[in-house]
């Protein structure tokens, strides 16, 4: 399992995540001296082996790491809905583990419940660009988030869309999909 990515490591934290169980210092564990260091991660989410050195250089890193790319925290099913010819927003976040290239965000479309899209963004949380499939460039690396707004908007005065739908949400990486979201939007009810 990765260590954190942001906020406190301790040097139990190392020491665990090398399988080791006596006491180590941080250039032993840095160096590769307890455990060869796993390169199947990426440089900037491993230590570097050179003095000095810092405690931070493991953020992300994953000791048995096999360059397999990955979803996590991936956002709970929740419920939109939106009624007289308006939108509404929701912010969520998915994490990537050995992205590799363009990454997909793709919603369902039904013909009741309004219409759902998708914008994405490896930065912040996009409040723009959104589309029925939304498709970025991430940074090849070990442990990317992506930052999503799902926007739904009432389509009632084009079509005879009122009432309920679950919507699927598939993303993909280097061919790699998680279909686990699901999306309950409501238009007009």
């Amino acid at each position: 399992m990765a260590l954190t990515s942001s906020g406190q490591i301790s040097m139990s934290d190392i020491r665990t995540e090398l399988s080791d169980s006596g006491e180590i210092s941080l250039k032993e564990a840095s160096d590769g001296t307890i455990a060869t260091i796993n390169t199947n991660n990426g440089s900037g989410y491993r230590p570097d082996g050179s003095a000095p050195h810092s405690m931070s250089e493991f953020y992300a890193y994953n000791h048995t790491n096999d360059n397999t790319t990955s979803w996590s925290s991936v956002p709970g099913d929740f419920s939109m809905s939106v009624s007289g010819l308006s939108s509404t927003t929701a912010n969520k976040t998915i994490q990537l583990t050995n992205a590799s290239g363009n990454t997909t965000i793709q919603c369902s479309s039904d013909e009741v419940g309004g219409f759902l899209r998708v914008a994405a963004s490896t930065s912040s949380t996009p409040s723009s660009g959104h589309a029925q499939t939304a498709t970025i460039t991430v940074p090849d690396g070990n442990f990317v988030t992506i930052f999503l707004q799902f926007e739904l908007t009432d389509v009632s005065a084009f079509s005879k869309s009122d009432g309920t739908s679950v919507r699927d949400v598939t993303f993909t990486n280097n061919s790699v999909q998680n279909t686990a979201l699901q999306i309950t939007c409501t238009q007009g009810l």
